[in-house]
Order: C-alpha cells, then structure tokens, then sequence
C-alpha cells in the first residue's frame, strides 16, 4: 500500500476510534448492533435523554460508523457494518 494510502486509513481509523471515546457513543455501537432503531428506543435503551442521544449519533454518523433511514417523521439508525 502507498505511504499516502496508508495515512488516509489511519486516518480514518482516528474518526473511528475518537468517535467511540466515548462511553454513552460505545453502548450506542452495542444496542445497534442488535439491529435498527429509532431515536427514541436508542435513548430509552441508553437511559438517556433523545437530545443528548440526537448528539452522538450525529457524531457516529460523521465518523462513518452509523447511517440513518428515514420513515415518515422518524429517523432509524443502524450500523454500517454490523
């Protein structure tokens, strides 16, 4: 692999590993990867509030780790690759 191919995953693996720093973002990733869910099942299974949960997602999804589907008003997040 070319030196700057190398840099570009370590780059990436960076945003992953910073984007799961944090604890809350973690048990995230876990709950996810039974499956799909909408915010709101996300918060109550984190025992957080949907804002707080609206937050880190919006950073899980920056780092590439999560997608979203929308349906209707709500929003289903998954992992990319589970």
């Amino acid at each position: 692999m070319a030196k700057h191919g190398r840099k570009r995953l370590y780059e990436a693996r960076a945003r992953i590993m910073k984007a799961l720093a944090q604890p809350i973002r973690m048990e995230i990733a876990d709950v996810l990867s039974e499956g799909e869910l909408c915010v709101d099942d996300i918060a109550s299974s984190v025992g957080a509030e949907r804002s707080n949960v609206s937050r880190h997602l919006s950073v899980l999804a920056g780092a590439g780790i999560i997608e979203g589907r929308r349906e209707g008003l709500k929003v289903f997040y998954s992992l990319k690759v589970p």
